[in-house]
């Protein structure tokens, strides 16, 4: 892959990614998609935070989530 990555001849280059592709189809890797033993956790200081029903839990509303501003009742360091 690095070689490929790194060639300057176009038909050098496509020699060495057409190697690459029959490596991945020889072995043929495994993309993982999900962990199944995953513990999900959020900070006291986050606002907004839910969880879905799904399984595993996730949040699905990462675009809505925000930090609370630290306060002395929260244990802020000075």
């Amino acid at each position: 892959m690095r070689k490929q990555a790194t060639a300057l001849a176009d038909k050098k280059r496509k020699e060495q990614f057409d190697r690459v592709q029959q490596i991945i189809y020889e072995q043929q890797p495994f993309i993982y998609l999900v962990n199944r033993d995953v513990l999900t956790a959020v900070s006291h200081t986050v606002v907004g935070a839910a969880p879905t029903v799904l399984n595993p839990p996730a949040f699905w509303n990462v675009d809505v989530l925000q930090v609370r501003p630290a306060t002395a009742e929260l244990g802020a360091q000075k």
